[in-house]
């Protein structure tokens, strides 16, 4: 759905201005930090992440986000 995808293009954005050179990502965000981001509201991000972490594109524990880009980048060419 629409939702999802503008949430992994923004996941990805995010990536490329702080990844490290092993296609990880690591941020340091609130749900409702990414739910301003995407003018949604925090229970979206929350399923989003979930949706995210169970099919191995992110880990996400207490603000803190592990983003796979390789993986996203999949996904989203999907």
């Amino acid at each position: 759905n629409h939702e999802t995808m503008r949430f992994a293009r923004l996941l990805l954005k995010l990536g490329k201005k702080n990844g490290d050179k092993n296609g990880k990502t690591h941020l340091n965000l609130s749900q409702e930090e990414l739910a301003r981001m995407l003018a949604t509201d925090r229970p979206s991000v929350s399923a989003l992440l979930g949706r995210f972490k169970r099919e191995g594109l992110i880990d996400y524990k207490r603000q803190q986000i592990t983003i796979d880009e390789s993986k996203l980048l999949q996904f989203l060419l999907q």
